[in-house]
């Protein structure tokens, strides 16, 4: 029926379901619920390989350690699961693995990556019983992933050729960088992101060459030096390169953050905070959609802000990173209003 949906959170058919995708009693219980990580226990999870469903012994075969470990998570990417899967196959370093993940979707995103897994060796699909955010669905790959270092991938990027061996080399000889973000573009040229800086003016973080000029004008990377980087107080979970380590010291995503939004840049924080530094490459590059799911009116984006700026911003340590980089983190986007004292008598 053309003005019934099915809510997101429970299922049911109803008249109330607004853009955000949750009936009204969800939406009720979401403003209850408690600060508390949700209880996935009882999510069922069945394993494909080479277009075979696996047993659960199956998976505790002894796998050889691969290049890099791509996770894909697939809720309502039927659009573009099979451009997506084929881009990475074609263009990751020779040994990589792909582990795409059925978060409940609702259309034939999980069914057509097994197909398109079903000749690739090293390629997992790990099908969920019912949505649980993405949080979770990464999560959920990531338990999998035997690489070395773990490649973030939205089902709405498109690999473009040569794109991770920069991100590679950086993690190679930087080693005190945890994560490595690159350049993407939209389908028309345009760039979309170039890293993520914090700003007070928006209390959010901004796309830099999209919504935000580099703050760095002074530092302009060298051509001449390999690999070019520059550090970044965050990098969008689009796409970008984590050392397998520090996601598993981290225990992986957040899965407080539901849906999506802001459970990336929390990430970043938190692997600052263990003393680890975010950069950013202009050498790799891909392309980028963004939004096919349809979720940045969720009402769990709201809930998703508020749970990060209690966490980081409420207590000063997004400033404290910024002023760390020398930047000067109350200043907007035209250089006015940076705080030089504080008193209170």
């Amino acid at each position: 029926m053309p003005h019934e949906q099915r809510c997101d959170g429970c299922g049911v058919e109803s008249k109330g379901v607004a853009q955000a995708a949750l009936c009204p009693c969800c939406v009720a219980a979401l403003k209850k619920s408690a600060a508390d990580p949700p209880d996935f226990s009882g999510v069922t999870e069945t394993t494909f390989t080479l277009g075979e469903r696996l047993v659960p012994d199956d998976l505790a075969r002894d796998r050889k350690g691969a290049p890099l470990s791509a996770v894909v998570p697939l809720f309502r990417s039927e659009r573009y699961a099979q451009k997506t899967i084929r881009s990475l196959v074609k263009y990751l370093p020779h040994g990589s693995e792909i582990i795409c993940v059925d978060d409940g979707s609702p259309d034939r995103s999980g069914e057509i990556a097994v197909k398109e897994l079903a000749g690739f060796e090293r390629g997992l699909v790990v099908r969920l019983d019912r949505n649980t955010g993405y949080a979770h669905a990464v999560n959920a790959g990531a338990r999998h992933a035997s690489g070395r270092y773990i490649l973030m991938w939205n089902a709405d990027c498109f690999a473009r050729a040569g794109f991770a061996g920069p991100m590679i080399e950086i993690l190679d000889r930087f080693e005190d960088v945890a994560i490595v973000g690159n350049r993407h573009f939209r389908p028309d040229g345009t760039v979309d992101s170039e890293g993520s800086e914090w700003g007070w003016d928006t209390g959010t973080y901004r796309h830099v060459g999209r919504k935000l000029a580099d703050p760095h004008p002074d530092r302009v990377m060298s051509e001449t030096l390999t690999p070019r980087r520059l550090d970044r107080d965050a990098v969008t979970f689009a796409c970008c390169l984590i050392r397998g380590s520090v996601w598993r010291e981290l225990g992986g995503i957040d899965e407080r953050y539901r849906i999506g939004y802001w459970e990336d840049v929390d990430f970043c924080l938190r692997a600052r905070e263990a003393g680890w530094r975010v950069a950013w490459t202009p050498d790799s590059e891909i392309v980028h959609v963004g939004n096919h799911t349809q979720s940045s009116d969720h009402a769990w984006r709201d809930r998703n802000r508020a749970l990060f700026h209690k966490r980081w911003a409420e207590t000063g340590i997004v400033d404290k990173h910024a002023r760390a980089r020398g930047l000067a983190p109350h200043q907007d986007k035209n250089g006015r209003g940076r705080v030089v004292v504080c008193m209170i008598a």
